[in-house]
């Protein structure tokens, strides 16, 4: 806000600082006034330890939860949770992702149905599904456009070289085929 059009802190070095304490919490309202009907009203609210903003009716009362961060760090994001310490978990109306950095990377359609998952190996696995490569290539030549490589590291570590390759190849941009190379 420009100063002398609503409050302003304004701090000649440093920060500005705005505090908001109360005995039983905090909170600060901001409303739209040209907004529609129960779409005007966002809550910041400080309550035992948890931090949240609240998209509200015009009676005040919760319309939904944009975000809530509980003391020990654990972030909702509306019906979607990030939670742990070593595991990120996002949950989703149609999908579940599990970061771990510990273990692996899972994707799951529901609580339990794993649809593919990353290993801390580097293993890629896919259950019931279909691995799509797709370069998005709009080329009416005859060339190689996707391919698929298999590396070694090299025993003395000078790197990594190529074991094989599979490559993608269009023919005029109407037809293809693959091509398989190996060293």
């Amino acid at each position: 806000a420009a100063a002398g059009s609503g409050l302003h802190v304004n701090a000649s070095s440093g920060f500005g600082v705005s505090v908001l304490d109360g005995a039983d919490g905090s909170q600060m309202f901001f409303n739209d006034r040209g907004a529609s009907a129960n779409s005007r009203l966002w809550r910041l609210l400080n309550n035992d330890g948890s931090f949240s903003i609240n998209a509200m009716n015009d009676d005040i009362s919760v319309k939904s939860s944009a975000l809530a961060i509980s003391s020990s760090g654990q972030a909702t994001f509306g019906a979607n949770h990030i939670q742990g310490s070593d595991t990120l978990r996002l949950l989703a109306p149609s999908t579940i992702l599990f970061l771990d950095a510990q273990t692996d990377i899972v994707f799951r359609t529901s609580s339990t149905t794993e649809r593919m998952r990353i290993t801390s190996g580097g293993n890629v696995v896919v259950k019931s599904g279909l691995l799509e490569i797709n370069s998005m290539s709009t080329t009416t030549g005859n060339t190689e456009i996707d391919k698929i490589l298999f590396k070694k590291s090299h025993p003395l570590g000078f790197g990594t070289y190529t074991l094989g390759e599979i490559r993608s190849k269009t023919y005029g941009g109407y037809a293809g085929g693959l091509n398989f190379y190996t060293n």
